[in-house]
C-alpha cells in the first residue's frame, strides 16, 4: 500500500472547514486537480453514500465514483474508489487546534500493473498537488471566498 499525506491549518472552525470539504460540489473551486464534483446519493451524507468526481491526471480526465465508508461529523470522513486506475481510499480528518483547524489528507493506494512501477513518481506528484490544493483552500476559506 502506498501513501501519501497533506496537511495545513485554517482560522475557521472545525465544523466550517468540515462543511467544505465534506461537499464534493465545493473540490473544484480549491483543487485544480478536479473539474467536477458531485453526490450521487440522496439524503445526508454518510457511511454509504456515493459521490462521482470528474478529475485530470497528467492531462487525462479520468471518473470516478467513491463511496463514504466512514464518517463522524466535523471529524473525518473516509472515502474510498474502485474506479480508476487503481483503488484508492482518502482519509479526511480535522480537528480544532489553537486559531482554527488542523486539516489532514491522507491518500492510501495499491497501484496495479504497470502503473505499479511509476508509483512513486506518482506519490510524489499527488503529495505536491495535494498540498497546493490544501494550501488552496486555506487561502480561500480564511479570505471568506470559500
Amino acid at each position: 500500500m502506498a501513501q501519501f499525506i497533506g496537511t495545513t491549518t485554517i482560522r475557521k472552525s472545525a465544523q466550517d472547514v468540515f462543511a467544505v470539504m465534506s461537499n464534493p460540489a465545493n473540490d473544484a473551486k480549491w483543487s485544480a486537480a478536479v473539474i467536477h464534483g458531485e453526490w450521487t446519493s440522496p439524503g445526508s451524507p454518510g457511511i454509504g453514500s456515493t459521490a462521482r468526481f470528474v478529475s485530470k491526471l497528467f492531462g487525462r480526465r479520468l471518473e470516478n465514483v467513491w463511496e463514504i465508508t466512514e464518517f463522524e461529523r466535523n471529524v473525518k470522513f473516509v472515502a474510498l474508489s474502485r474506479t480508476g486506475p487503481f483503488p484508492v481510499e482518502v482519509t479526511t480528518a480535522v480537528s480544532p487546534v489553537r486559531g482554527g483547524t488542523r486539516v489532514e489528507v491522507t491518500y492510501a493506494m495499491e497501484p496495479r500493473g504497470i502503473i505499479r512501477l511509476a508509483a512513486p513518481l506518482l506519490l510524489g506528484y499527488g503529495r505536491r498537488r495535494l498540498q497546493e490544493a490544501l494550501d488552496n483552500l486555506r487561502g480561500l476559506m480564511e479570505s471568506g471566498r470559500l
